[in-house]
């Protein structure tokens, strides 16, 4: 089924829509401005159907089950600080500095305020973000080419939501929630190259969002908008020297109103850089300019571009999995030929000697992006992780625009109307097929982040349980990061229960916030996130009492494993057995401890009997020994 979908969708990518100059001599006998609108508008609910879809099993069949963990919970944490604690900062870095701005935290305010403050609310924000980047990219194309143009890009934007997955779609992690708006900002920019002025506000407000969300977008967005200021100052001056039709006075109006966009979404970065010494944004570019670790070249950048025009492209098929001890993509040391550039160059000929400037337009703001794209994996300091690397997804996708916009105006003559209305029909049946399958994905999707909500919720009454009555704050620790990834989403569980909760440190680039960090007065509990060999580790503290436990094993039978484990690294180092004997039995060994997640509690008064959970079950309660 989806080699199915997938030779239909190539298919119909074949066709893309006549330049504006040309929409009236192109379009079939019969099909009238009302029915172009009719297409767009069945075209547009295809593409967005499988995120309503998605929306409504967070809402009935998600709920308030899911508890966000990681960085989810991080973030989430600043979007409902928005209303007390104005974010200055926008998204943590393991860096040590946060990403430029907060603009994710007050666009998933609203929703996340209308989901009742659970985390689901901040998965509706994510499909709203994503479902409105789609809509835009589709208003631009329609815009500038007719309804066979915004036919087509909402194909290439259902097999890039395909490939993507259902799960990346509702997530709000900061490395994923700009790769479709970035998709309209290309579009945007196009839009500015043609002289249109409206576009430029829109553009500086959804470059603002991919730049403050994820630095990288930085060396992308930036040139972009450069390149669209410039389009727009020539079509300016070109429209000031026909007497009908003045560009100026547009294009003023439209400056004030980006500039004002500018000051409103730059405040709280500009702000905090200037009460505190040094500022976020100092921080940024020391980073850059002297990055800790070595950079990629630009022959590595070149490759992982020049993957998404190989015979497979990811943004068709789906990610090819990275290697599995860096996070890279395989394709930094070898990629495929770039078959698919040929009929990309093919059509930038074709359109350009038919004059489209206006396509001409947009196939050299797509190289652009591909240049800008080299330069920004080439700039990359330390490992390439193959997640932060989607943007080249929509720039790859939408040269197949380009191509099909030329196959289109060459088929565009009244002695091929009948072609024309075919390869309509079978675009129109190719996003009927990938809205079927992208449905189907949201619908069965289920919870989000499932396996470490689940944990989490499984230990949560637990934990609450366990607190001891009395005023002061709850200390959350962790020792390692696997344990990290859970105290994020333990803080904000205990926030969401009206538990006072607290974490150590300084560091006001951290992710919880300067406010979560604990300064004085009386701690009622403190509390440990651990997981596998963690438990063992902090068990052995004085002090430490487990309070909440999940595993395959319970506690018991995990340290009785782990004595083994030692007994078996004892013996290794006084080599009393072999290589071989000490790996099978460290594999064995492994094998049998299983996974375990639990949370420890330091408190002066006696802890409550533990819940053990092993499989999911609940063997006869008891304290650890």
């Amino acid at each position: 089924m989806v080699r199915a979908c997938t030779i239909v969708s190539t298919v119909a990518v074949v066709a893309g829509s006549p330049a504006t100059d040309v929409a009236e001599a192109a379009r079939p006998a019969g099909e009238t401005g009302t029915v172009s609108r009719s297409l767009t508008r069945i075209a547009l609910a295809l593409a967005l159907l499988p995120l309503l879809v998605s929306a409504v099993v967070l809402i009935v069949h998600v709920g308030s089950a899911y508890h966000a963990v990681s960085d989810n919970a991080l973030n989430e944490l600043h979007t409902r600080d928005v209303p007390h604690h104005p974010a200055l900062l926008g998204p943590y870095s393991r860096d040590g500095w946060n990403h430029p701005g907060p603009a994710m935290y007050y666009l998933l305010a609203l929703p996340y305020l209308l989901g009742a403050k659970h985390s689901i609310g901040m998965a509706l924000g994510a499909l709203l973000i994503n479902g409105g980047a789609i809509a835009g990219m589709a208003v631009v194309a329609r815009r500038r080419g007719g309804a066979p143009l915004a036919l087509f890009t909402l194909v290439g934007s259902a097999l890039v939501v395909r490939s993507l997955g259902a799960d990346f779609i509702r997530d709000w992690w900061n490395p994923y929630i700009p790769v479709l708006p970035f998709g309209l900002l290309v579009l945007l920019t196009w839009e500015m190259t043609c002289g249109e002025a409206w576009a430029l506000p829109v553009a500086v407000g959804v470059a603002s969002f991919c730049i403050q969300t994820h630095v990288a977008y930085v060396p992308l967005a930036i040139p972009m908008l450069a390149w669209g200021v410039v389009g727009l100052v020539l079509a300016a001056r070109r429209a000031d020297q026909a007497a009908d039709h003045p560009g100026r006075p547009a294009l003023a109006r439209a400056a004030v109103i980006a500039a004002v966009v500018l000051v409103v979404m730059w405040l709280p970065p500009l702000v905090e850089q200037m009460i505190h010494s040094p500022g976020n944004l100092t921080r940024i570019t020391r980073y850059f300019r002297h990055p800790p670790d070595p950079v990629h070249t630009f022959g590595q950048g070149y490759r992982v571009v020049i993957k998404q025009f190989g015979l497979r492209p990811d943004w068709l098929v789906g990610a090819e999995k990275p290697n599995i001890f860096t996070g890279e993509p395989m394709a930094i040391v070898s990629a495929p030929v770039p078959w698919l550039l040929l009929p990309f160059l093919g059509a930038v000929i074709v359109l350009w000697r038919r004059k489209l400037l206006d396509a001409c337009r947009l196939a050299g703001t797509v190289v652009l992006g591909l240049v800008l794209s080299v330069v920004a994996v080439a700039r990359t300091s330390g490992n390439l992780y193959a997640y932060r690397l989607r943007w080249v997804w929509m720039l790859a996708m939408l040269a197949s625009v380009v191509v099909a916009w030329a196959a289109w105006t060459l088929a565009s003559t009244r002695r091929h109307e009948p072609r024309l209305r075919w390869l309509t029909a079978l675009s129109l049946a190719a996003l009927l097929v990938l809205a079927g399958l992208n449905t189907v994905d949201a619908a069965t999707a289920g919870t989000p982040q499932r396996p470490e909500s689940k944990r989490l919720a499984t230990l949560l009454p637990d934990v609450a349980r366990s607190l001891p009555r009395g005023d002061g704050a709850v200390l959350v620790r962790s020792v390692s990061f696997a344990g990290s990834n859970y105290e994020g989403g333990l803080v904000l569980a205990l926030e969401g229960r009206g538990v006072t909760t607290r974490i150590e440190g300084s560091d006001r680039g951290h992710g919880f916030g300067d406010h979560r960090y604990y300064r004085r007065g009386p701690i009622r509990a403190i509390l440990y996130t651990a997981v596998d060999a963690d438990i063992e580790a902090l068990s052995a503290r004085r002090g430490l009492r487990l309070v909440a436990y999940l595993g395959t094993r319970t506690p018991s039978g995990r340290k009785r494993l782990a004595r083994q484990r030692a007994s078996l690294d004892a013996a290794f180092r006084s080599k009393k057995i072999s290589n071989e004997s000490y790996y099978f039995g460290l594999g064995a060994n492994t094998k049998q401890l299983g996974t375990a997640v639990g949370v420890l509690m330091e408190a002066p008064v006696p802890t409550p009997r533990l819940a053990v959970r092993c499989h999911g079950r609940l063997p006869p309660r008891g304290r650890p020994r």
